[in-house]
């Protein structure tokens, strides 16, 4: 049986609060969310006997796992998708930041980047659950507005143990970034607004058990990608988690990355990806021992 099954960051924190009457009533007498339970505890069995394969129970648990998200989001004042009633004030969107706007995808359950948060979330929940007992120190770079791993900690069993650093550079998904971790209370998690190319940024982070690369790879230089997984064992601890994300348009570079990881001693758990032109996600484990950290390399530059 699976572990760490997506569903388990949002069935926890489904509040139904959009709006409307009858959903806060559903909340409060615990309707909906034992709906998302009964199922989510079901799939599991269906698929033991033999009435559902593993390809299917994977599909239902995605999709059970966006709608939590969705109705999640829906009523997160910080979140792109709030309604109306959620939200503190109105936003200019001509005022927003490229990086900010791009986050709105999220709120979009065809959108690969909706997708890709789901499969993310999965393979976090999986590493943080199978993370020997103890502090468990997280780090992702280019963190955006932490979506992947806000999402997740808010109902981990395990969320007191982990200590997260989020770096990101963008105003606007700082400020989002820290009201959701607010409103979430999750105080294991900090957001640093830096430049998250530099290894001196982590300084006081590593070793890292979990190391997170997600949104980089498909907006940096081919020989910033390579240098950054050559350079990624300097942020790790010893059988480290990695998760890597890069798209899979045209020219795909999945291949040559998954070789360049195995090059330098990492073993791959997982390729998740739906097809090609589609989003890839790549989940390692460090098997050689890490390289010396130095504060003084550059990884990647982000292309403009």
């Amino acid at each position: 049986m699976r572990r760490g099954l997506p569903w388990r960051p949002v069935a926890d924190q489904l509040l139904v609060r959009t709006g409307g009457m009858a959903r806060r009533q559903a909340w409060r007498t615990g309707s909906t969310r034992r709906i998302i339970g009964a199922v989510a505890r079901y799939l599991p069995g269906l698929s033991l006997i033999g009435l559902l394969s593993s390809d299917d129970l994977w599909r239902h648990e995605r999709t059970l796992a966006h709608h939590a998200c969705i109705i999640l989001r829906s009523m997160d004042p910080t979140s792109a998708g709030a309604t109306r009633d959620t939200q503190p004030m109105a936003t200019n969107d001509s005022a927003r930041s490229y990086w900010a706007t791009w986050h709105d995808a999220y709120d979009d359950p065809e959108s690969d980047l909706s997708q890709r948060l789901i499969a993310v979330q999965h393979r976090l929940t999986d590493a943080i659950d199978q993370a020997p007992p103890g502090a468990i120190r997280v780090i992702s770079a280019c963190a955006g507005q932490g979506h992947d791993v806000i999402g997740v900690l808010r109902s981990h069993p395990r969320k007191s143990e982990v200590h997260a650093l989020l770096v990101e550079s963008d105003d606007d998904n700082v400020r989002v970034a820290r009201a959701r971790i607010a409103a979430a209370g999750i105080p294991g998690v900090d957001v640093r607004q830096a430049d998250a190319g530099n290894t001196g940024t982590y300084r006081d982070a590593i070793p890292a058990d979990v190391l997170m690369f997600c949104g980089i790879f498909g907006n940096v230089s081919d020989e910033d990608v390579r240098r950054t997984v050559y350079n990624a064992s300097r942020l790790c601890t010893p059988q480290a988690t990695v998760l890597w994300t890069r798209h899979r348009r045209d020219p795909d570079r999945t291949d040559q990355i998954r070789s360049w990881f195995a090059e330098v001693g990492y073993e791959e758990l997982a390729f998740d990806s739906p097809g090609p032109d589609r989003f890839a996600l790549g989940t390692l484990r460090l098997a050689a021992p890490p390289l010396a950290y130095r504060s003084d390399l550059r990884l990647f530059t982000f292309r403009t």
